[in-house]
C-alpha cells in the first residue's frame, strides 16, 4: 500500500510533480480560525451556573466542557511545535518550525490517525482530504464519559492538533513572546524572520512605548552626566584662577557663566547629593 505524506516544509513555493504524484489540494472539515484562537486563549467562556439545562442543550454543554479541558493539551503540543522555530538568540522564523522535533504533537497526530478514517476525493488540481465524521454523540453517551474526562479531552485535543496542522494557515499562528502576555494570534507576515521573536499587536505597541520611554530616559541621563562633567571642568578652571576681570566671581557664578544651560540650583543639588565635588579652594565660594 502506497502512502501519501502532507509535507510541512514550505520553503519551496513551487514543487515539481511527476506523472504518478498527487498533490493535496484541500482539507475538508478544518478548524475555524477565530474559534481555534479563542480555544488557545481560553476565551470560549465558562459555563454559567444558572444556565438552563434541557435535553437539547445538554450535549452542547458537555462538548464545551470537553473543549475547555482539551485546550491545555492543545497548547502543550503547539507550544512545543512553535518553539522549534525559535533560536537560542531569541530570533524566531516560522519557516524553521519542524514537526519532527515536537514529540507530543507527533503522539497526538498518531493517536488521531489510528481512530479516524480518511476519505480522498479526486479534484481537478489534486486530492481533497475528508475525515469521516464519527457517530453523533448523544447526551447519554456524554454523561457516561464523565467518569473518564481525561480520555475524552485527549480525543478532542488530538483532533484539534491534527486538523490545525493540516490547515493552510498553520504557519501564521504565533505566540506572543512577552512573558506577561503569551497571547496566541495570527501573523500578518509568516514568510520572514523575527529578530526579537513574535509579539502580538498590543504588546508591539507596549514595546514601542517602552522603547521610547527608555530612549528618553537614556538621553536625559546622558545630558545629566554631560552637565556634571562640564561643571567639574569649569570648577577646575575656577580653582586655577583662569577668569577675567578684577572681581573674582564665586565658583557657581563662574560655572553658570561658562555654561548657561547649568543653573545654580542644579549645582547646589548635585553637590548636596554627592554627584558633584565642590572646589577645594573655597574661601571665596558661596553656597
Amino acid at each position: 500500500m502506497q502512502s501519501y505524506t502532507i509535507n510541512n516544509q514550505v520553503r519551496q513555493k513551487q514543487t515539481k510533480t511527476g506523472a504518478g504524484d498527487f498533490r493535496i489540494q484541500n482539507v475538508r472539515g478544518t478548524l475555524d480560525r477565530e474559534w481555534f484562537l479563542d480555544l488557545l486563549n481560553d476565551r470560549l467562556g465558562s459555563v454559567r451556573a444558572d444556565r438552563e439545562l434541557t435535553a437539547d442543550s445538554l450535549p452542547q454543554l458537555f462538548l464545551e466542557m470537553e473543549d475547555a479541558k482539551a485546550s491545555s493539551r492543545v497548547r502543550l503540543c503547539l507550544d512545543e511545535w512553535l518553539d522549534t522555530g525559535v533560536e537560542k538568540t531569541g530570533a524566531e522564523d516560522p519557516r524553521e518550525r519542524d514537526l519532527t522535533r515536537a514529540p507530543n504533537a507527533q503522539k497526538a497526530i498518531r493517536r488521531f490517525s489510528r481512530t479516524r478514517p480518511v476519505e480522498l476525493t479526486i479534484e481537478p488540481d489534486g486530492l481533497s482530504v475528508n475525515f469521516v465524521p464519527s457517530q453523533p454523540v448523544s447526551a447519554r453517551d456524554l454523561m457516561q464519559r464523565v467518569g473518564r474526562p481525561e480520555q475524552t479531552a485527549q480525543d478532542r485535543s488530538d483532533r484539534f492538533v491534527a486538523l490545525f496542522l493540516l490547515s493552510p494557515w498553520r504557519w501564521k499562528l504565533a505566540k506572543c513572546r512577552r512573558v506577561q502576555c503569551g497571547h496566541y494570534f495570527e501573523l500578518r507576515q509568516w514568510n520572514r524572520s523575527y529578530e526579537r521573536g513574535t509579539f502580538c499587536p498590543k504588546c508591539t505597541r507596549i514595546r514601542s512605548l517602552e522603547s521610547a520611554l527608555e530612549s528618553t530616559k537614556r538621553k536625559r541621563e546622558q545630558d545629566h552626566n554631560d552637565k556634571i562633567s562640564r561643571a567639574a571642568e569649569a570648577i577646575t578652571e575656577w580653582e586655577r584662577g583662569s577668569h577675567k576681570g578684577r572681581t573674582r566671581p564665586t565658583w557657581k557664578q563662574y560655572v553658570c557663566k561658562r555654561h548657561p544651560d547649568i543653573t545654580a540650583k542644579s549645582l547646589t543639588r548635585w553637590t548636596n547629593c554627592g554627584e558633584l565635588k565642590p572646589p577645594q579652594r573655597n574661601e571665596h565660594a558661596e553656597s
